[in-house]
């Protein structure tokens, strides 16, 4: 597991902040940009947090197939899978 999903800080719905930098000092640092080599995007969460903070599970609101997507990132409110290490 990366990380648990929540609503913790100075937030307005539950999300997972991810990023990788180019030094250990969190004021001082510069992000690093970074793709995933492939996911599994499974729907869209809708944008409202009434919605989203209610303590369930984020399940997509679509009836769209899942798409694989190479070498890119998730978008914002996407529900995604990730392939298990090997």
């Amino acid at each position: 597991m990366l990380a648990l999903l929540g609503n913790s800080g100075n937030s307005d719905a539950p999300h997972l902040h991810f990023q990788l930098a180019d030094t250990n000092s969190p004021l001082g640092a510069e992000g690093i940009p970074y793709e995933f080599e492939d996911f599994t995007q499974l729907g869209m969460v809708p944008d409202d947090p009434a919605m989203q903070d209610n303590g369930q599970a984020l399940l997509p609101k679509t009836q769209e197939k899942p798409v694989v997507h190479p070498g890119e990132f998730p978008l914002n409110n996407a529900v995604a899978t990730f392939p298990e290490a090997q």
